[in-house]
């Protein structure tokens, strides 16, 4: 942060350690108030017969709870530390906060400006404005205390100021720095554009923050993934002994209720005769029913061969037809795709078509320019625009010159958000009018002015 001085960082720095102490001794003050309420707890445990039974099932409940609060508090204290650790790491971030905000008085015309160094020399400042206009920017600096509410001794060099948010869009593409967009009018930030090479940073150290705690929370996992092991182990000895317990119970119940079976085997003997006289006149009936039944099912089937032989020649006539509209939606889908590659081969003909007269002008700028390098005079340049979309809402900007320079090309995406075509070549325009443009080292000078003839290799550059 280049706005504080040593003392204050130091200042703040010396602050936030003493609330993480302070913090630090109440927690450990409590740590130790739970230790010992947990050490009494244990204590009388072992000194009071009458709560603990001396069996081994009795005992191991309590020791488990005292094992998971061992654990709990171990965890606790670990994420604690870690906290504290990660405020320590992000004192430069508290800083920040607190600083005072920059409100900017500026005299400027237009909309706004975008700030994108600082620099604590004057002459560092302006070697850097004139930087930034010979790559064909608008630029300037201006004097921190003398141009805003703060007294720290900065200059801040920007580019601008610019008419629109588009505009300035527009140009801040061409620079990786940390860029705060300024607002004329009111003097406030509208807001900060952090550089590629920032962003990669932070996301690195997010990056190893996550890893560092998912490494702390598998460990915790495996400790407590290995304790569950043990309980498991404990809890099938003690389901073991249980079953033997119950076992030898059942073993007990199964002779009382073997000498109670004897008994009644003798009247389920008698029940069983009878059992079995009832089910020999119950068969006889079923039976006869039987008989009936497939009589009438005879006659049912007859009636339903009917019915089927019916339905059978009316599912035919179904078919049929089905086949026939079936038919015919074919032959309409066909009649369609070739309605539609008809559309396809038209549309190809017509960007043939374009590309052929792109390369007419094309030709016909080169004998021009061949007549320019020939007749060596100078000549004041003259500019042509022309956007040419491409998609729904994209298209690019072609802007060409009496001169014999290379072929300007601008690619525009979200066109309709901008104004319009109309108002992205108007802007474009405006910037060939007022400086002109600096292109892969080649400057185009604005509208107007008097320029030798170029005679370079370069036939078209991209903005």
């Amino acid at each position: 942060m280049t706005d504080k001085t040593n003392d204050e960082k130091l200042r703040i720095l010396r602050d936030r350690l003493a609330q993480i102490q302070e913090k630090s001794n109440s927690e450990n003050n409590l740590s130790k108030r739970r230790d010992l309420n947990l050490e009494k707890d244990i204590n009388n445990s072992i000194e009071n017969p009458v709560e603990i039974n001396s069996s081994k099932v009795n005992k191991k409940p309590i020791l488990y709870i005292i094992l998971f609060l061992l654990i709990g508090l171990s965890t606790f204290f670990y994420f604690t530390k870690t906290k504290t650790a990660d405020i320590i790491e992000k004192t430069d971030w508290v800083d920040e906060v607190v600083e005072k905000e920059v409100i900017y008085s500026l005299k400027y015309k237009g909309n706004n400006i975008a700030v994108i160094s600082r620099f604590l020399e004057e002459s560092s400042a302006k070697a850097e404005v004139n930087n930034l206009i010979t790559r064909g920017f608008k630029a300037d600096y201006i004097y921190l205390p003398e141009n805003s509410n703060v007294s720290r001794k900065e200059y801040q060099v920007f580019i601008g100021p610019y008419e629109t948010n588009e505009e300035t869009n527009q140009w801040i593409k061409n620079i990786d720095k940390e860029i705060s967009i300024i607002n004329i009018s009111d003097g406030t930030i509208i807001r900060t554009i952090k550089s590629s090479f920032q962003i990669k940073i932070e996301k690195e150290k997010a990056e190893n923050e996550r890893l560092a705690k998912e490494k702390v929370v598998n460990e915790r996992l495996a400790k407590e993934k290995a304790e569950k092991k043990r309980l498991a182990i404990e809890k099938a000895e003690n389901e073991r002994l249980a079953i033997e317990k119950a076992e030898n119970k059942r073993l007990a119940k199964d002779k009382a209720d073997n000498e109670k079976i004897a008994k009644e085997k003798a009247e389920n003997e008698r029940i069983a005769k009878e059992k079995t006289d009832n089910e020999r006149l119950a068969k006889e009936k079923v039976e006869n029913e039987r008989i009936a039944k497939e009589k009438a099912e005879k006659k049912k089937i007859a009636k339903e061969k009917a019915e089927n032989e019916k339905l059978a020649k009316e599912k035919a006539e179904k078919k049929r037809l089905a086949k026939e509209k079936a038919k015919k939606n074919k032959l309409a889908e066909d009649k369609a795709r070739k309605l539609n590659l008809d559309k396809v081969a038209d549309e190809k003909k017509r960007i043939l078509e374009q590309e052929a007269e792109n390369l007419k002008k094309e030709i016909a700028l080169l004998k021009n320019r061949k007549i320019l390098i020939e007749n060596n005079k100078d000549i004041k340049i003259k500019y042509t625009y022309k956007f040419t979309e491409t998609n729904r809402d994209e298209g690019f900007v072609t802007i060409s010159n009496n001169a014999g320079y290379p072929i300007i090309k601008q690619t525009f995406i979200n066109v309709e958000s901008q104004g319009g075509s109309n108002n992205i070549v108007k802007g474009i325009k405006k910037i060939m009018n007022t400086n002109g443009m600096l292109i892969d080292q080649i400057y185009f000078q604005k509208n107007g002015n008097i320029t030798p003839i170029y005679k370079g290799e370069i036939s078209e550059v991209y903005n």
